[in-house]
């Protein structure tokens, strides 16, 4: 399978951060181009705490994504936003898109809490149709040393092995 394409979806939290790691280095040892993609989400109904505009809201978020860059360098890199439910945003851009992996980052969340905020990273796992990597959020990020690993799973061609 040759990685061409990346999908990191970010929601600004520190979860991101390792989740960003393992998809450069990914990226960056198949050649694949990294995406990194953003759902606004608005906190409150539209229109139910003043009218704010949603293209306002994404212009917002946009420039807080363009911080977020891969930690590999050469890693060529282009930055989403989109507006509206989250995991199916995500999942409609990876096919829309021809993602060949999304690599997320998960919050860890468990028991009643999972049950009332609900998991993206599931949702997504469940319904993407290329495959999906879920960072753990106490996962050990990959050091830049410890790159030599990542040609134990991708051959000289940037394909799974």
């Amino acid at each position: 399978m040759k990685i061409k394409k990346i999908l990191c979806p970010i929601d600004f939290s520190k979860h991101n951060q390792i989740a960003n790691e393992y998809a450069s280095i990914l990226a960056g040892a198949t050649g694949a181009e990294m995406v990194y993609f953003h759902v606004t989400v608005p906190e409150a109904p539209y229109g139910a705490y003043g009218n704010t505009d949603p293209s306002e809201m994404m212009a917002k978020d946009m420039l807080r994504l363009r911080e977020v860059v891969p930690s590999v360098d050469g890693v060529l890199a282009t930055w989403e936003v989109d507006f509206g439910p989250t995991a199916k945003r995500i999942v409609q851009f990876s096919n829309e898109h021809a993602v060949d992996l999304i690599v997320i980052g998960t919050h860890g969340r468990s028991g009643i809490e999972r049950v009332l905020m609900g998991s993206v990273a599931e949702a997504v796992v469940r319904k993407a149709k290329c495959p999906v990597l879920a960072v753990k959020p106490h996962a050990d990020a990959i050091k830049p040393s410890e790159n030599h690993l990542v040609s134990e799973v991708v051959n000289s061609h940037g394909e799974l092995n």
